[in-house]
């Protein structure tokens, strides 16, 4: 940190004395100068800062070919160049956020990382304000002739927030420490999250095939402070799964950990016996018809499908065990068909009995 507050002091001094006025006025130039930079001549990158720092003397064009070649070298002095600029400027020109987010992902500079957030943030703070001066003065000046405009305009604007949400999903779901999964699986437990947001951070927790998070998991599960958390998780991990491969995926990381899994099962299977809410109803289904979720796992389905007492659900319930083989839960279906007092859905059972019964002796009446 002192050594930056030097240099930061060092180019205001150049700049206010005069010294600074850049020496480069082509990209050709600057060139020139990231190579005398590579030729152990260090000192060239000061021209390069010099040269990106004057905003008014420096052609556009040059100064991000300066930015680019700074990005590069990865220097001290570049950085410190650059930090200057964030606290200068205030809010980053687009442009200049353009070059060096796009210098940063092509080079993989870990280093300029911590300053592109700083001017990130910086950006959308003044995009934020922008947005709300212009939504304020609209609102003093509308009518309903731009009812439709608004409506647009509402929807794009969520539209490009689902996308940060999506981004920052996958940036957190690069870390493997036990600080992210808790994020994570706040993400997937929000409902005011768009569907799709929360189905990325749940797909971010299944893939990880790092053992430490099934340890993170067993040891939240094993927390009382987070206990509801992960039911939570467990509800949602279903409420979220209208795509198959948001549950498949879990059911691949729990079998990946197979030590963990009684653990962290229960409390899935806890949820399906207590959730109450008819809109869990097909995600049930599909774990009950899908013999690749555990027994466990498909009789919990069964059992909460069955408290619904509805005729539908009863209904794919006689057609699904025959349909699967799962006979080993006729008995369940065939009592909760009974309880229902239904004669129409008494002849569906029986008949579907006597039609595989007849399936599996080959044909014959």
């Amino acid at each position: 940190m002192k050594n930056k507050t030097i240099l930061w002091i060092f180019f205001s001094a150049l700049l206010l004395t005069g010294c600074g006025t850049s020496q480069i006025s082509t990209e050709k130039e600057a060139a020139k100068y990231y190579n005398l930079y590579l030729e152990g001549k260090t000192e060239a990158i000061n021209n390069l800062s010099l040269a990106f720092l004057d905003t008014e003397g420096t052609p556009p064009t040059v100064r991000k070919a300066a930015l680019r070649y700074m990005v590069r070298s990865g220097d001290a002095q570049a950085r410190a160049a650059l930090l200057k600029y964030a606290s200068d400027q205030k809010v980053p020109e687009p442009d200049i956020l353009q070059t060096l987010s796009d210098e940063i992902a092509a080079q993989k500079a870990v280093s300029w990382t911590p300053l592109a957030l700083k001017m990130y943030k910086a950006y959308m703070d003044q995009s934020f304000q922008l947005q709300n001066s212009m939504l304020g003065a609209i609102y003093e000046s509308s009518g309903a002739a731009q009812i439709t405009q608004m409506i647009e305009v509402y929807e794009y604007t969520r539209s490009n927030l689902n996308v940060v949400d999506e981004n920052i999903s996958r940036l957190l779901g690069k870390f493997d420490d036990q600080a992210v999964i808790p994020l994570l699986i706040n993400i997937v437990n929000d409902p005011k999250k768009n569907i799709r947001v929360r189905e990325t951070a749940l797909l971010l927790l299944s893939e990880k095939n790092d053992p430490r998070i099934a340890d993170v998991l067993t040891k939240l599960l094993g927390d009382p402070k987070q206990e509801l958390m992960i039911r939570d998780f467990a509800f949602n991990v279903l409420e979220t799964g209208s795509d198959e491969k948001i549950l498949l995926a879990l059911l691949e990381f729990l079998q990946r950990n197979k030590a963990k899994e009684n653990k962290m099962m229960a409390a899935i299977t806890e949820a399906l016996g207590n959730y109450g809410n008819p809109a869990i109803i097909p995600s049930l289904q599909f774990i009950y018809e899908n013999l690749s979720f555990p027994y466990q796992l498909r009789e919990e389905a069964l059992s909460a499908l069955i408290k619904f007492d509805n005729r539908d659900v009863l209904e794919f319930l006689i057609i699904k065990t025959y349909e699967t083989g799962q006979y080993y839960f006729c008995e369940a279906v065939s009592d909760a068909v009974s309880k229902s007092g239904n004669r129409e859905l008494r002849q569906m059972m029986e008949i579907a009995a006597l039609q595989d019964q007849m399936k599996r002796s080959g044909g014959q009446k």
